[in-house]
């Protein structure tokens, strides 16, 4: 009989992947795909600027590599102008050459800024994540690269019929970093648009912060507050205050909830709360309760909250005559050792605290004959009709009517609960018994054979404390409890 997770709690479907999504995660693959796309177009535009850089250079007898195209044609006039200067013997030569060199150093440094931010650009596009942090996503494309650079091609300046060179100086109408005129002129160098950075890099908040992933931020808390007796009822409330502050700080979260929640009108439902209610779901307050003593309707919970599946085959049920079933008749499956049906398992802790429960004896042997090799124990263990036993876990399977009982020296007792035979009814009747007195009637044995009745009782208890929150002490507490602050 092997047994498997049966999950209490369902997270809603997450919305399907966009297309930018698909570039974020490079382990997709469509995103290696697009990113290998973008990374070849790119360094092909960058090897025909290396080689237009290469035959101005042979041209010109100067470098402009990576330069604005505007700077480009304003230094070529400048340089011509120079020339003039010189021939002529032009009484601003000296302004000229000054200039010249002036020039020259800040194209030249405005074009080594700029493509040291395009290179930073240039890998969030090729390399999809590189650039991505805990709460931000890089959100630039080859589109606003293109831009970027048109941008950067303009330099800050305006190159038409109005720029003109007086007296060793470039004067030029302003741009400003969307590529606009502001209505102002002057130096060149002075120019606004020399300053600025054309290649700014492009993020938003990441929306891929889930509720499950969210809740792991504090689950190593949540623990350290059961460990230190603090009842997962309180510890629930501390978190919830401490999710909420977080949840107000962190633009992921709030940009996760807009984007997996965005088919929900937030008029009608508070999609904070929502968020916050799924992510303490996946910490599992229930499921804390055995380890922390919490109250009998807290256990009783965790046992149904904890459920796994099961599985018994017709090999298992054959191992013992008297519960011999046709699993084949049952399930409408062809008959052989491999055919089976699903139950559910539940772990009663508190059961092994009781007196134990009182099973019918398999190794009895009213024959038995010890030797001299046999020790009290076994003696004793093999003349006993009867054994108490400690159970800890109890599987049902409705469709066949059979509960197995786990714990023990037995390791496993199976037995009939639908038809039950006399004896079988004794040890269901001492279960019933053992079950209500550990759990203070909060959990009985019926609920366990009706598993749409459990869940019933999880969804009331859950109800109940809505209604009715429990009065808590008004000692001083720690407020903030997770250390967030």
């Amino acid at each position: 009989m092997a047994n498997g997770p049966v999950p209490s709690y369902v997270a809603p479907i997450a919305p399907s992947k966009t297309y930018s999504d698909a570039i974020t995660e490079g382990t997709k693959t469509l995103g290696p795909l697009l990113a290998q796309n973008a990374r070849f177009r790119i360094n092909r535009d960058n090897q025909r600027r290396k080689d237009k850089n290469e035959r101005l250079k042979q041209l010109k007898g100067y470098d402009v590599s990576n330069w604005s195209d505007n700077h480009v044609k304003a230094y070529d006039m400048f340089i011509s102008e120079t020339r003039k200067a010189i021939a002529n013997d032009d009484p601003m030569l000296s302004v000229y050459i000054d200039n010249a060199i002036r020039y020259g150093d800040k194209f030249d440094a405005f074009s080594k800024e700029q493509q040291d931010a395009r290179t930073r650009q240039e890998q969030g596009i090729t390399d999809p994540g590189s650039l991505d942090t805990d709460d931000l996503v890089f959100t630039g494309n080859e589109e606003s690269l293109k831009d970027n650079d048109r941008l950067r091609d303009l330099g800050g300046i305006v190159f038409d019929d109005t720029f003109r060179i007086e007296n060793g100086v470039m004067i030029s109408e302003y741009l400003d970093a969307q590529g606009n005129r502001i209505g102002s002129a002057g130096d060149v160098f002075e120019a606004p648009g020399l300053e600025g950075n054309y290649y700014d890099l492009d993020f938003e908040p990441r929306s891929d912060l889930l509720p499950e992933n969210f809740a792991e931020q504090f689950r190593a808390s949540v623990n350290d507050l059961v460990s230190s007796n603090v009842t997962p009822r309180e510890a629930k409330e501390r978190t919830r205050l401490a999710m909420e502050r977080r949840y107000d700080e962190s633009k992921s979260a709030q940009a996760t909830t807009n984007k997996i929640y965005s088919e929900l009108d937030s008029d009608l439902i508070d999609l904070r709360n929502k968020y916050i209610d799924e992510s303490l779901s996946y910490l599992g307050f229930e499921r804390l309760a055995s380890r922390s003593g919490g109250t009998s309707s807290d256990l009783a919970v965790d046992v149904i909250e904890n459920r796994t599946s099961a599985t018994i085959t017709q090999s298992d049920l054959d191992a013992y005559p008297d519960l011999a079933r046709d699993l084949g008749a049952i399930t409408g499956d062809e008959v052989g050792p491999n055919v089976e049906v699903k139950g559910q398992s539940y772990v009663l802790r508190e059961l092994e605290k009781g007196k134990g429960v009182e099973l019918p004896n398999r190794e009895f042997d009213p024959l038995y004959e010890p030797t001299d090799y046999d020790d009290k124990s076994k003696i004793q263990f093999k003349k006993s009709p009867v054994i108490d036993e400690k159970i800890r876990t109890i599987e049902v399977y409705p469709s066949v009517g059979i509960l197995v009982l786990r714990g023990g020296t037995q390791g496993e007792y199976p037995l009939s609960y639908k038809t039950p035979t006399e004896s079988n009814a004794v040890v269901l009747e001492q279960l019933r018994q053992e079950i209500n007195a550990a759990y203070e009637g909060e959990l009985t044995l019926d609920q366990l054979l009706d598993s749409d009745r459990a869940a019933r009782s999880v969804t009331a208890d859950q109800q109940q404390r809505e209604e009715k929150p429990e009065v808590v002490s008004q000692a001083p507490v720690n407020e903030d409890p997770l250390g967030i602050r």
